[in-house]
């Protein structure tokens, strides 16, 4: 009998399809900071459809590729900030190559 974690991970699609999934929401996280410039999980979240545990992991991806980068923004030196990620060099030449 199949692991049912398996057969989860087989009802997302095929490699490509998921593959395709990926590179779809990597193409609208940068269509968009190529014009907000920054944008915090939340906000970049609702923009892919995803949770923003899923969108971390996502912009932590596109983040070691070289497309973003991040910066925390503290909130009154209490060690809590705020995430924001913002489009790199990078990020722009393969947004503006995905346009064309």
């Amino acid at each position: 009998m199949a692991n049912p974690e398996w057969r989860k991970h087989l009802e997302g699609g095929t490699y490509t399809e998921r593959r395709d999934k990926a590179r779809k929401k990597e193409a609208q996280i940068l269509e968009f900071l190529s014009v907000e410039t920054y944008s915090d999980s939340k906000n970049l979240a609702l923009l892919i459809g995803l949770g923003v545990q899923s969108a971390k992991i996502t912009l932590t991806k596109m983040e070691a590729k070289g497309l973003l980068t991040s910066v925390v923004i503290s909130l009154g030196g209490r060690g809590v900030g705020i995430k924001y990620w913002g489009i790199t060099q990078q990020g722009l030449l393969e947004q503006a190559q995905e346009e064309s």
